[in-house]
């Protein structure tokens, strides 16, 4: 059996608007945090996911402010701050780990921690990296599957 198709040319115009990426929304938040300056993100997406990111961005020092199509972010002039508090990722997974990295680079200790599920996410091996590095970073728990502190 054959198949046969015709295809006519058309014109085609127009604007075409890709909805946000997640992953896109929740890296674009974090590196904007540890930029200097003001940072737009348009078209983010909305999610809780990214809510945790926007919650870690502030508690990192940085001003966040969320409109409809449009995220700032204002990165702290003085650098990163260290957190005041936990810094709780929810369940975002990409913030937990991009948080706990983060970390790191700071002067003191940050503690971070999620919902049931990241609580008991693997964090041992990102850890065992950063000690490779020379920063301080262990788990609340014997195994390394528990919340970090950096």
């Amino acid at each position: 059996m054959k198949m046969i198709a015709f295809a006519s040319r058309h014109n085609l115009s127009g604007r075409l608007s890709v909805p946000g990426s997640k992953s896109h929304t929740i890296r674009a938040v974090l590196i904007a945090t540890m930029a200097n300056g003001l940072s737009t993100i348009k078209n983010p997406l909305p999610s809780e996911d990214c809510l945790s990111a926007t919650r870690a961005a502030r508690a990192f020092g940085s001003d966040v402010k969320i409109e409809k199509g449009v995220w700032t972010i204002q990165s702290s002039q003085d650098g990163l701050k260290v957190p005041d508090d936990v810094i709780d990722c929810g369940n975002s997974g990409t913030t937990y780990y991009f948080a706990t990295a983060i970390s790191g680079t700071l002067n003191d200790y940050v503690v971070l921690t999620g919902d049931y599920q990241i609580r008991r996410r693997p964090v041992g091996k990102l850890l065992e990296a950063m000690r490779d590095l020379g920063a301080f970073a262990v788990t609340t728990r014997i195994n390394s599957n528990a919340a970090p502190v950096i």
